[in-house]
């Protein structure tokens, strides 16, 4: 399906395709997510391209809302800042408003130094968190 895709087109480079070299986690990020995943407060989408479809996201952050710890925050950490965790923490703002919405620049990293720090200041001033 990904060849089928915009983002084959214009970012011609097969990337995060489940199943493939370069879609699994490198082994110390997965660690840390592991972590957090024992804590029950990680969750994964599955997307097919850079922006998840945002009804996934309003089921899976319905789904959270309803946990008594909900502390109203969600936090964006990953790869591409530029494209990726930009397009999906969009997505969340647009939908919740609400919700505090951080992202962590230690933990991201974008196609080049410069577009990742592009896309940390577009995030802050659509009132995202930089941590």
């Amino acid at each position: 399906k990904y060849h089928q895709t915009q983002e084959d087109i214009y970012l011609p480079v097969a990337h995060c395709i489940e199943g493939k070299t370069g879609h699994a986690m490198n082994k110390d990020v997965k660690e840390v997510f592991d972590q957090y995943d024992n804590k029950g407060i990680t969750k994964e989408i599955k997307k097919l391209t850079f922006g998840a479809n945002p009804n996934d996201w309003v089921k899976v952050i319905e789904e959270l809302k309803k946990q008594d710890d909900f502390s109203k925050e969600i936090e964006f950490l990953g790869f591409c800042t530029d494209i990726c965790v930009i397009s999906n923490a969009m997505i969340v703002k647009a939908a919740f408003p609400e919700i505090k919405i951080s992202a962590d620049s230690k933990c991201m990293a974008g196609v080049t130094v410069e577009k990742h720090n592009a896309a940390i200041e577009v995030m802050k001033s659509c009132q995202i968190n930089i941590l």
